[in-house]
């Protein structure tokens, strides 16, 4: 069976090979046409799917590490906001904490780090509590054992929190050696560049969940108005020559050519590997499973139904064209009788082809008539 790998080896070289010399607003057109046809190319498609179920596998303990964080820190607010209502009506700045936690809480206010937010809040209360004479009322959060100690207080709110450093400096090391982390890098730059108005559609909704988005340092709130994706700010400075893409935030030339290349060469490499074996066409008669476009394709889970008993006839000859007549012959019927099934070849043919479609995407494996039956020619060596 031909492959298509030689023409998408083709495509992609050429691709890389013409942007990657190329500087500031051209290299970055070029990178996302690359990843657009990566995206839409079956055989790299495969590829990069599965480099973000890697991806997605990596960063499943982080992810799950923040969300129980957040937990715990939230219940922390609820203790620690309780006890600050309770003891200190009189003191303006703890109740300043207390009003932006539940703020935060709420959805009236936003911030980029919720944790760290939290984290300080939370810290920043018990610390003035602690001032005042009240350290005994959040003595439940006290933790004297703590790796970096604080001159004005040590307290643990969450202690999945203190852990997340850890594990993200673990997730870092593998970003930077395989090779799903340097391809999670490269689709925002299509994104950017090749449908910038969705992206700043998509903040815009974000932001207009929250009543009022507040910065956290000035403690003004945005203009909603005067909204856009930063990402999309800084291309479009890159695109009309007012940013250098060497001295930019998010997209440092010299960085994405080395997400590139790694990308382009594990691509490259699975591609080549994929090329170097045909892919077989077998039928494997005890287990059911049929072996096709680089698929398994399980097609009876106990080897007995119409559409196993079709190919494991059809496998004895690939090449023929089968009467349907020949096939129920194969099988032992009678057909002087009138209680063979109508159509059952016909009905056993697409069932095969529904299974291979399911795995595959690929509908006509079989040629079906009311007739005949035969492999599709295409699907031959």
């Amino acid at each position: 069976m031909e492959r298509s790998n030689e023409k998408a080896l083709k495509i992609l070289e050429q691709q890389y090979n013409g942007f990657m010399g190329l500087k500031d607003w051209d290299f970055f057109r070029g990178l996302a046409e690359y990843v657009k046809t990566v995206q839409e190319m079956v055989p790299t498609n495969t590829i990069v799917k599965a480099l973000d179920k890697q991806r997605e596998e990596a960063r499943k303990v982080y992810e799950q590490m923040n969300t129980d964080a957040f937990k715990e820190l939230q219940r922390s607010a609820n203790k620690v906001t309780k006890i600050a209502k309770e003891y200190a009506k009189q003191s303006e700045p703890i109740l300043e904490f207390v009003k932006e936690i539940e703020a935060q809480k709420s959805g009236i206010m936003r911030v980029s780090d919720p944790l760290d937010f939290l984290e300080r809040s939370l810290h920043e209360i018990a610390t003035r509590l602690k001032a005042t004479g009240l350290a005994d009322t959040i003595k439940q959060f006290e933790d004297n054992k703590k790796a970096i100690q604080n001159i004005y207080g040590n307290y643990t709110f969450s202690p999945t929190y203190l852990r997340i450093p850890f594990e993200e400096k673990k997730l870092e090391r593998r970003e930077q050696a395989e090779a799903w982390g340097a391809w999670s890098e490269l689709p925002i730059v299509a994104r950017v560049i090749l449908e910038p108005e969705k992206l700043n559609e998509e903040s815009r909704e974000d932001l207009e969940k929250s009543e009022t988005i507040i910065r956290e340092k000035t403690r003004k709130p945005y203009l909603l108005d005067d909204f856009e994706d930063i990402r999309v700010q800084e291309m479009d400075q890159i695109r009309s020559g007012r940013r250098d893409a060497e001295n930019s935030v998010f997209f440092k030339i010299s960085k994405f050519k080395n997400y590139a290349n790694r990308a382009h060469t594990y691509i490259i490499t699975e591609l080549t590997k994929n090329s170097v074996e045909e892919s077989k066409l077998e039928f494997d008669i005890v287990t059911s499973t049929l072996y096709f476009a680089d698929e398994k394709i399980k097609i009876s889970d106990r080897a007995n139904s119409d559409a196993h008993d079709l190919l494991k006839i059809i496998f004895s000859d690939t090449s023929k064209l089968w009467n349907n007549d020949e096939i129920l012959e194969e099988l032992a019927f009678n057909l002087t009788k009138a209680k063979v099934p109508k159509n059952k070849v016909y009905q056993a043919g697409k069932a095969v082809n529904r299974s291979i479609a399911q795995e595959t995407t690929i509908k006509d494996f079989l040629v079906l008539t009311t007739k005949t039956v035969a492999i599709n020619k295409k699907y031959l060596k």
